[in-house]
């Protein structure tokens, strides 16, 4: 009997369980593969819930070990790959990749004056010459010595 098709069907439920841990859907495609593997057996929805709030969004090492269960699940219980054919085709809509976090970090050192934006623009217009004060004074650099070439 040709498995391949388990094998392949096993993998594309793996990467979108995976990929859908980092989403917005995540709840939804997780509540989905804890109804697949436990179906009604309580003490088995426990160690697969745990199973799967352990899962870090986009860690291909998971892809591998998640393969691996689904395949066992599949061929101890073929009839579940419409199922998991759904899974796949709902994570897909559940939503789209998390809400980016974003961090910006700026060092103004040496009487440096720093303008920062993020996410948008900014226009710095100097109009005429700065009066030189001892805040804005242009100093040598100190010589450290000869540098290679």
């Amino acid at each position: 009997m040709d498995t391949s098709w388990l094998v392949e069907l096993a993998t594309s439920g793996a990467n979108t369980l995976v990929g859908a841990a980092a989403t917005t859907g995540w709840n939804t495609v997780r509540d989905g593969f804890v109804q697949l593997f436990a179906k009604d057996d309580a003490a088995r929805r426990k160690v697969i819930e745990a199973r799967l709030d352990a899962v870090p969004g986009g860690d291909e090492r998971e892809v591998g070990t998640w393969t691996i269960r689904l395949t066992d699940l599949l061929q101890e219980q073929p009839q579940l790959a419409d199922e998991l054919r759904a899974l796949i085709t709902l994570a897909a809509q559940s939503g789209g990749p998390a809400s980016p976090v974003y961090t910006q970090s700026n060092t103004a050192r040496d009487d440096a004056t720093q303008y920062n934006v993020q996410g948008g623009t900014m226009r710095i217009h100097h109009h005429g010459s700065v009066p030189e004060t001892e805040a804005n004074k242009v100093r040598p650099r100190p010589n450290f010595g000869p540098t290679a070439e």
